[in-house]
């Protein structure tokens, strides 16, 4: 029997409504690959978990300091939540409405908890002021369409 078989074995019985079983299972879900996560939540009759995306639309005031104190650190903090870019560039072309500035970020993480992770973590915290302080523009994090 497979390890994620023996898993749904034991995690069956555990269905009730007590917040400390339904902790108790979250707990033990974070051993197993993602979809099959979201598969088991599906199967104890939880939401499944969507994507979670951070936006970012910035204009550069200091290029230089926001690309060597901020852009060329942020990926490793990213990557340690499971986050990972699907838009990191500067080249932008408008179909309609004003510009947005200079740069467009998004960034997807496995969950909204992961992203507000990612934010409040001692390492994006430790580098957060470069782009603050070399950039303007909103950040924001919003939820994907349910899979």
């Amino acid at each position: 029997m497979t390890q994620q078989a023996l898993y749904l074995k034991e995690i069956k019985p555990l269905r009730t409504d007590s917040v400390s079983n339904v902790r108790w299972n979250e707990w033990r879900l974070c051993y197993l690959d993602w979809d099959f996560k979201l598969f088991v939540a599906s199967f104890l009759g939880g939401a499944t978990m969507t994507k979670a995306y951070v936006i970012a639309h910035l204009t550069l005031t200091n290029p230089d300091r926001f690309m060597s104190e901020y852009a060329s650190k942020v990926g490793d903090a990213v990557e340690a939540f499971g986050g990972k870019y699907l838009v990191r560039g500067s080249e932008i072309s408008y179909q309609e409405g004003e510009s947005l500035g200079d740069l467009s970020v998004v960034i997807e993480f496995p969950s909204r908890d992961a992203a507000h992770a990612w934010g409040g973590s001692e390492q994006y915290q430790a580098i957060v002021k470069a782009r603050t302080e070399n950039s303007t523009g909103p950040v924001i994090i919003i939820d994907g369409v349910p899979e």
